[in-house]
């Protein structure tokens, strides 16, 4: 399909429409292929002027360490044609926004958000990821993956040179600066439903959608998607049905792949200040009394609790808290759980998980939480090294993130890292 290159209109006050949905594509070989087949599906559907479906490709989502030189970012709107009769592709010119500087991508979010006021957004998120952690690839088996001193870690190299999505990165440009929040952000990307990213994302949307498994790169039905938000009430939008919808859609169209993944969409309001207040005190527990706390960990997550995505290592925050409560037995960590617990599992507006991880699992949907994950490394008394992850967005200086300045999880990680190499 050619594509038409148009500008788009800059008013001194917003255009009125009834949706705003801006796609942040990662400009690869598979999404170029999914979004050609997204393109010939729209040229039959009736596009509405006040629907407004604009797609950001960027080469890679990422600040640091990006060279501004191989920087290539485009921005695309679908638009209906009356010519032709048709929904057409079309290269559009975002008005000031510098097409050449590597946060291109967030500069135009907001840009965006400013020109039409919505009435309901929707943030897609289409891209790589791997949670918050990546491989350090420079490590190898038998080497330990924390030095004595953690400022010895190489940075750059384990973090820097690394181009999967960093959520931290995004709310870092988006935060503050946003006219109005997201009511939701669909994530289309491996392994970011995760405590960090919900806290971070909180005041950026309403409502978060995202594997905390790997995922399909052809993801949801977004033209389901498309032709719900063409038909529904813009002023009596049901949030819920959408979700469930886009959750069951992604099933459907991966019958055999989904049956090995999980996605939750969570309401981002259960982060209130005294379920923060809550996590801290259950994080401070954990590390305070680590001579008891952390056998605990290391036998659930060896012998009791498998990983949900074994290119992750991550566990369900919830279910791992639920066996720790179990075997701790302790009345003052059981409010702190079930604070906790009852926060996220009050706010998951929808929930799928696959059979084989329920089989592997020997618990029901409602017993596993699927909702964010406890970070893991490695731990060879179990005989095998089944991580050489680390989280780069714990270390501050290469990654700020909201989540590590306002709570002590990266030093628990770091804490329970040193006490398992110092076993060993």
């Amino acid at each position: 399909m050619d594509t038409r290159e148009v500008s788009l209109i800059n008013r001194e006050s917003p255009n009125q429409v009834d949706w705003l949905v801006i796609f942040l594509v990662l400009d690869v070989h598979e999404l170029k292929v999914e979004i050609e087949e997204l393109k010939n599906k729209m040229k039959q559907i009736r596009l509405k002027d006040s629907v407004k479906i604009i797609f950001l490709k960027d080469t890679v989502q990422r600040i640091r360490g990006l060279n501004p030189l191989n920087y290539k970012f485009e921005t695309y709107e679908f638009s209906y044609d009356a010519s032709i009769k048709e929904t057409i592709y079309c290269r559009i010119n975002i008005p000031g926004l510098d097409y050449h500087h590597p946060s291109s991508y967030g500069d135009a979010i907001i840009i965006l958000k400013h020109l039409f006021l919505a009435k309901n957004s929707v943030l897609v998120i289409w891209s790589h990821g791997n949670g918050i952690a990546i491989n350090n690839k420079g490590r190898r088996q038998g080497n330990k993956s924390i030095k004595n001193d953690v400022k010895e870690i190489n940075e750059d190299y384990d973090c820097k040179k690394i181009d999967y999505l960093f959520v931290s990165e995004i709310a870092n440009i988006l935060q503050d600066r946003l006219p109005r929040q997201f009511d939701m952000i669909i994530v289309n990307s491996c392994n970011l439903q995760s405590i960090d990213a919900c806290y971070i994302l909180k005041n950026i949307t309403r409502f978060y959608i995202s594997p905390e498994t790997g995922v399909m790169s052809d993801g949801y039905d977004f033209i389901s998607f498309f032709l719900t938000i063409l038909k529904v009430n813009p002023d009596k939008v049901s949030y819920k049905e959408i979700i469930s919808d886009l959750i069951e859609g992604y099933w459907k169209r991966n019958p055999l792949f989904a049956e090995h993944e999980a996605i939750t969409a969570l309401d981002l309001m259960f982060i209130s200040a005294a379920w923060c207040k809550n996590f801290t005190k259950l994080v401070d527990y954990l590390m305070k009394n680590y001579k008891i706390t952390f056998p605990i960990i290391s036998d659930i997550t060896n012998n009791q609790l498998n990983q949900l995505d074994s290119d992750s290592y991550f566990f369900d925050a919830v279910s791992l808290l639920r066996l720790f409560n179990k075997s701790i037995n302790d009345p003052n960590f059981d409010v702190l759980f079930q604070n906790f617990k009852n926060g996220v599992m009050n706010n998951r507006v929808y929930h799928k998980i696959g059979k084989v991880i329920l089989e592997e699992e020997r618990q029901s949907p409602q017993q596993y939480g699927i909702t964010s994950f406890f970070v893991y490394l490695y731990d060879p008394s179990a005989g095998v090294q089944k991580s050489t992850v680390f989280e780069c967005q714990y270390w501050k200086k290469s990654f700020p993130s909201a989540f590590v300045r306002d709570f002590e999880w990266s030093k628990l990680v770091v804490q329970y890292t040193r006490w398992i190499e110092a076993r060993n």
